[in-house]
Parts: structure tokens; C-alpha cells; sequence
């Protein structure tokens, strides 16, 4: 999937007398920043200054939003009228992922654990290909305590066989997990785990196991995470598991009617599976069913990723310094007219106001983001521009 990207237009040194960079009505000598209510009275503004009552043309609070081809006069100064500066071309990053395995490493999981091992760089780095940014944690014993794993670099830190965790980005979480446990011990090492879990990121969970789950059951899983925090909404759940459970005599071997490498149908996965849209292979299929499942997670992941609703700062050309207090926000949809949003003060104004953007950090502010409304409506066009001025007086988002 290809990145999309934001064109974030840097301008600088721009008068206040400009209709789009104003923030509040100006002086005598400036005409008014937000002009007419009509939209189409241009003819108030001094000489020279290009009008005073422009409003954009789609008539919404007049002066905020210059059409690119707006004449003096007939509503607005044009942009290069308006603002002389320089451009630059910030790429809008997708969402991360942070994905955790648990792994059965009972006596039965021999090949299983040599399959994962060997399959987890190559997952990692088709995810990584797509510009997303992924954490992987893996909880299993490693090598030589039941059929644990020790997953090799880049992913892997290169201390195999006895350890691998490599920050920031891959945890082993040294813990057997029995045949019938997956879950529970999800649950009982969450303390070790959770620093991966990253706000704004996907979250997908993978159980291999060949057994059932005897302890902790779909519904209590599912309401145990999503209590943890908002964070887990929307997680994905994934496993490797068995299908059916097998009768008393069984043809040996994989690919048969009834496989001799399942200890029991994995009902609790599955209904996970199903109630949060995840991917289940059969374990039955062993190597195939791991490749299906690992590149079913990965497509997942990358469909699934949106772009993200933040913007580091651009830094002003030599000779110009950053005032916080003179940044402006225009979303450019795809075909569309564009939109300015209004500063909204701070994420908790979020729902105080029709959309609008914030600072990571009001007094020190190193980006800049947007409301979850404003978002929805930037990752559902996904192929848009934002322009971000600078040097303008804000505009304030008033209150819905």
C-alpha cells in the first residue's frame, strides 16, 4: 500500500493584514480578519491590502480560507498575496502495530516452535516494508524449557539460545506456557508486556497452540483487555490452532481426515477469532497453515494501519524563529475545496468544539495534532494535503 502524503506548506513573514493569517479583527490601518458576513464584499480593505471581507468560497467564516486563484478585490488576496515563504513535503506516517505471540511450548510443540522461529524475521520485515512501525512481543520459554524459541537478528538482539530481546522494539517474555494456558498466562504477565502496548497503535494478538483452553474462556478474555485501556479497542486476535478434535484413532500424520498432531479443538480461539475478525489456521496444515496465517496477520496489519493524525513541527528557515501563537491549519481533501480548522486549546476541547487541532505540548510544543473528528475525516480521504502556516496569527476553533 503506497504512503500517502502531506504536502505542509511553511510560510513565513506574513503581514497580519492578511486575510488568512488573522486570528482576530485588526486594527484601523488592517481591515478585519474574518471580513463580511456574506463572503463576497471584497472592496473594504485599503488599498494595496487587498480587501478586508474576503471569506473562502465555500462561504463558511469568511477570510480563513483563500481560494489559490482568489483575486484582490473579489473576496481575498490570493496565497502568494497573501504569504510569501517556502515549501516543504512532510510524509504522514500509518499507524504502528504492536503484536504479541504466546506459544505452546508443551511436549507436543516441537515442530511448531521451529516453524514461528523461523518465520518471524520475515513477518517482521513485511510489516516494516510498509512504513509501519511494529513492536513484537513473544512469550515463551526459550529453547531447552519444553520446545521454546530464540528468535535470531535483526528482529532478535543475536543472544540465542538463551536470549534475544532486543529494545525498543522486540520483548521475549521468558515464560512457559502450557498446553491449555495461552490465555491465562496472556493475562498473568501483563505487567511485563504492557510497556510494549502503544497508544494510537494497532493491536494483534496470536495464539499456537494444539490443545483447548481450560481456564480463562473468549468472553472473559475479551472483557479482561479491553479494561485495560482504550488502547485495545478494536485488537484483532489470531491463531494456529486445532480445528477439530480428533476421535480416538486416527490416521498419522498431517493432511488426513483426522490429524494425529491435535490435542483438541481450539473453541476458545476460534470464537476469539471470530468475534474480533481475526485469521485462523489450521494446525493440521502445519508449515502451510503457519505461512497462510503470519502473511493473513501481516496483510491485516498493513490494511488495517491508517495514517496518522499528527504532524511534527517544521523547523523555520535560518533568520526566522517559531511562535506558537501564530501556527494555522488547512486540510486540503482530495478534490475538494479546503478547510481550515480552528486551534481547539487542547485534546480535552476536543468535544467542545466541531473539529479542530492541539499541541503535543501547549508551552513547548513539538507537533502538531488533530481532533479524533478531524481525523476521521483525514484518514478517510487518506490522499489529502494539510497545510500548516506559520507566522500567522492562530485562529481559534469556536465552540460547536
Amino acid at each position: 500500500m503506497r504512503l500517502s502524503t502531506f504536502v505542509v506548506h511553511v510560510l513565513l513573514g506574513c503581514g497580519l493584514s492578511a486575510v488568512a493569517c488573522s486570528a482576530a479583527p485588526a486594527d484601523d490601518d488592517e481591515g478585519s480578519a474574518f471580513g463580511g458576513s456574506s463572503g463576497t464584499s471584497g472592496s473594504a480593505g485599503r488599498a494595496g491590502g487587498g480587501g478586508s471581507g474576503g471569506q473562502s468560497a465555500a462561504g463558511g467564516t469568511g477570510g480563513v480560507i483563500i481560494p489559490p486563484d482568489a483575486a484582490a478585490g473579489t473576496g481575498g488576496l490570493t496565497e502568494d498575496a497573501a504569504c510569501q515563504g517556502v515549501t516543504q513535503t512532510a510524509v504522514a506516517q500509518r499507524q504502528p502495530a504492536d503484536i504479541l505471540f504466546a506459544l505452546d511450548n508443551s511436549c507436543s510443540m516441537s515442530d511448531e516452535a521451529q516453524m514461528v522461529q523461523a518465520r518471524m524475521n520475515s513477518f517482521s520485515a513485511s510489516i516494516l516494508s510498509a512504513g509501519i512501525d511494529v513492536n513484537v512481543v513473544v512469550i515463551s520459554s526459550y529453547p531447552g524449557s519444553g520446545y521454546g524459541v530464540c528468535i535470531e537478528p535483526p528482529l532478535g538482539s543475536g543472544g540465542c539460545p538463551s536470549a534475544d530481546t532486543n529494545p525498543p522494539h522486540f520483548l521475549h517474555v521468558n515464560q512457559v506456557v502450557g498446553s491449555t494456558d495461552a490465555l491465562d498466562v496472556i493475562q498473568r504477565t501483563y505487567a511485563q508486556w504492557s510497556p510494549m502496548m502503544r497508544a494510537g497503535a494497532l493491536k494483534h494478538f496470536v495464539v499456537v497452540t494444539d490443545d483447548e483452553a481450560d481456564g480463562l474462556r473468549a468472553p472473559g478474555f475479551n472483557t479482561w483487555l479491553l479494561q485495560q485501556g482504550a488502547m485495545y479497542a478494536g485488537y484483532k486476535f489470531h491463531g494456529v490452532i486445532g480445528f477439530a478434535t480428533p476421535p480416538i484413532f486416527c490416521l498419522p500424520g498431517p493432511n488426513t481426515p483426522c490429524c494425529d498432531l491435535i490435542e483438541a479443538e481450539g473453541k476458545t480461539y476460534k470464537d476469539l477469532i471470530g468475534l474480533t475478525g481475526g485469521v485462523a489456521g489450521d494446525l493440521c496444515r502445519q508449515a502451510t497453515a503457519f505461512d497462510d496465517v503470519f502473511r493473513a496477520v501481516s496483510t491485516s496489519v498493513i490494511t488495517s494501519s491508517k495514517l496518522q493524525c499528527e504532524w511534527v513541527i517544521p523547523p523555520p528557515p535560518a533568520g526566522q524563529s517559531f511562535d506558537k501563537d501564530k501556527v494555522n491549519v488547512t486540510f486540503q481533501p482530495t478534490g475538494g475545496s479546503p478547510q481550515a480548522i480552528g486551534y481547539a486549546g487542547s485534546a480535552a476541547n476536543c468535544p467542545n468544539v466541531a473539529g479542530g487541532w492541539y499541541y503535543d505540548d501547549a508551552d513547548h510544543p513539538t507537533k502538531i495534532l488533530v481532533c479524533p473528528q478531524t481525523c476521521n475525516i483525514i484518514q478517510a480521504d487518506g490522499t489529502g494535503a494539510m497545510d500548516i502556516r506559520l507566522g500567522c496569527a492562530t485562529i481559534v476553533q469556536p465552540p460547536s
